[in-house]
């Protein structure tokens, strides 16, 4: 497209732009019109308005000859410029340069100061495709530039909204310079770069003008969180992450710049950077461990144990006189269980050290409401890891002997339920579910325990009572729970249609109960059994899936990753292969160590599951993965 053409182009976009983000510009009066506003017209209010009603609902249709006259008709009457502005953006939709040249000189010499007008005259020479008599009338406004702020902004701004960008930051450059760099318009700069899509040289003064107005953080954070959202590839945040990266290990005192890359860094769900940066804050500024805990804390709850376990460690390693050491202490030990339990080949003696340490924190501080989390990770590392299920027992009695609060009561009946559970002791399981359910219905502690009782009755064949649960808990406001009922529903209507004698669907769900209560051996003759009459079909991916779940526990890695490539290859279309996806990630980047294969896994997760709720944990993995094989 040649240049005439896309100046040509950029008319009807450009008007939009004016009417929209700057209206001031739109209608300034200049100071002639001020003085005539007032005069009687020859025709009176209600012909003038609906004059206008007209007028602009022909510019809407896009049916500029017939607006053309009523503008020019209403600007002879009032003196208004908007009129005026808005005749002169009629003519150049109808390429009707010339007029507009004629129309706009005449106006210029009326009114000098018409910054509107005297750009929008050089931009007829520029539509013509008069280059040169275009630079000689902008060149001629830079050269009278005041030093007045506001007139500056006016002035780039109606650059800006014509799409000429040059002049518009020539403007701000010269006006920076005339006032001494007293304001330099670096948030107006980074605004045009930002226009043009260059995107780089838009965050290097945003920086600027953050460095210089640290209490306008937010406002950059707005800015540029628009184009996070829409950073499909991930290219933006790379780019500003370097960029930060760079700038605070070349202002290391500047409190700004840090702060502003660990919100990026949360912005991305990296979460170990953004507590790493946490960290060298508290370091050098201090008072900074309640953000490192929250930090922390997300990361927990977004399954990024390395990095949760970093920042409560470094909160630990602060001593007993830190404010958050015992909550630190907690939250360093779940993350080590679940770090644990996510390696499939944990030694019981890892279990064993994780208990003593508990054991010697009690012995500290004692067992009361302030350590009730921390009981509750014992208990778990006792029944399900150590199967020491008396002791277990005992430490839930003598928890359930505090005064507790109402939250810590459910959460205590849920652990005594699992425990009832793992010892196929069904109906007491059941019961303390239930009065979880009824006495939290609206929390999410509620939501998970009617999830729990929904696996349950699953477990013994009640299908018709778990779906009914299920359906419920499909629209529960935490996106695990949520995400976890419509599996199992899924998983229950899908091979239900199949085979109505539910047969097929009781050894599975049997298998399920086995797994969960660590019975593997019992589980994998089961599953073999049940592969033996359903070769095809909705069960098959999940006989896969439990199969892999199954070799990786046993040490037989390779096979395990078999079966979760079988699952996303065979059933790419299932709810499952997003998981299978994210554990042969896992499997070949921590354990097999092929990182190749690992990168490939995740990158097609985030490319063809765009909505798993992986996606996060697996852009994170590929980020760090590529950048240490770059």
């Amino acid at each position: 497209m040649t240049f005439l053409r896309r100046m040509r182009a950029k008319v009807l976009f450009s008007f939009m732009l004016c009417f929209f983000v700057f209206p001031n510009i739109l209608f300034t009066q200049t100071p002639q019109s001020k003085t005539i506003q007032h005069t009687k017209t020859s025709i009176g209010q209600e012909d003038r308005r609906k004059k206008e009603q007209l007028a602009y609902q022909f510019f809407n249709e896009k049916d500029y000859e017939k607006a053309k006259p009523l503008f020019l008709e209403l600007y002879g009457i009032s003196k208004y410029a908007h009129f005026f502005n808005q005749y002169i953006e009629c003519l150049f939709a109808l390429r009707e340069y010339e007029l507009a040249e004629k129309q706009l000189s005449k106006l210029v010499k009326e009114d000098s100061k018409n910054w509107r007008a005297r750009i929008d005259y050089g931009y007829t020479f520029l539509l013509q495709g008069q280059q040169r008599k275009a630079e000689r009338v902008f060149n001629a406004i830079l050269e009278n530039l005041s030093s007045d702020k506001n007139s500056i902004n006016n002035i780039g701004a109606i650059f800006r909204v014509r799409g000429l960008y040059g002049y518009a930051i020539l403007v701000y450059e010269k006006g920076a310079a005339i006032n001494n760099e007293s304001y330099p318009f670096y948030l107006e700069i980074a605004t045009i770069y930002q226009s043009n899509r260059d995107l780089e040289k838009a965050f290097d003064y945003y920086m600027l003008h953050l460095e210089q107005n640290p209490d306008q953080i937010n406002v950059i954070k707005s800015r540029l969180q628009l184009f996070l959202i829409r950073d499909i590839d991930n290219s933006i945040n790379d780019l500003f992450r370097d960029k930060l990266l760079k700038i605070t290990q070349e202002k290391p005192d500047n409190q700004v710049y840090t702060e502003f890359f660990i919100w990026l860094a949360l912005q991305q769900k990296d979460y170990e950077l953004a507590i790493i940066q946490a960290q060298a804050f508290d370091r050098r500024f201090g008072n900074y461990e309640a953000s490192i805990f929250e930090f922390s804390q997300i990361a927990f709850d977004n399954e990024q144990y390395e990095a949760a376990e970093e920042g409560f460690q470094y909160l630990v390693d602060k001593g007993h006189e830190n404010p958050f050491y015992a909550i630190a202490f907690t939250g360093l030990i779940q993350t080590k269980y679940y770090l644990a339990k996510e390696n499939r080949n944990t030694p019981k003696t890892t279990y064993q050290t994780l208990a003593k340490q508990i054991e010697k924190n009690f012995e500290q501080v004692g067992l009361n409401r302030e350590t009730f989390d921390l009981a509750m990770i014992y208990a778990q590392i006792l029944s399900f890891e150590l199967h020491d299920y008396a002791k277990a027992y005992q430490l839930i009695n003598d928890v359930s002997k505090l005064k507790l609060e109402r939250q810590q009561e459910a959460v205590l009946k849920m652990t005594f339920a699992d425990l009832y559970l793992l010892q196929d002791e069904v109906w007491e399981a059941t019961l303390l579910y239930s009065q979880v359910d009824k006495s939290m219905k609206n929390e999410p502690i509620g939501h998970e325990a009617r999830f729990r009782n929904a696996k349950l009755r699953y477990y013994i064949g009640e299908f018709n009572w778990a779906q009914t649960q299920l359906k419920i808990l499909k629209a529960s406001v935490s996106k695990l729970t949520a995400n976890d009922a419509l599996s199992l529903s899924l998983l229950i209507s899908d091979v239900l249609n199949e085979d109505t004698t539910t047969v097929s669907l009781r050894k599975l769900a049997h298998a399920d109960l086995l797994l969960y209560q660590q019975k593997i051996d019992e589980a994998d003759r089961l599953l073999d059994s049940l592969w033996k009459t359903q070769k095809q079909g909705a069960i098959v991916p999940h006989l896969f899936l439990r199969k892999a779940d199954i070799a990786e526990q046993k040490g037989n890695y390779t096979r395990a990753d078999s079966l979760y490539k079988s699952v996303f290859t065979n059933f790419p279309d299932s709810y499952l292969a997003d998981d299978a996806l994210i554990r042969s990630g896992i499997l070949n980047e921590t354990i097999l160590n092929k990182k190749d294969i690992a990168i490939e896994r995740y990158e097609l997760l985030i490319d063809e599951y765009a909505s798993s709720i992986y996606v996060a944990t697996a852009r994170r993995k590929y980020r760090s993965l590529r950048d240490v094989t770059k």
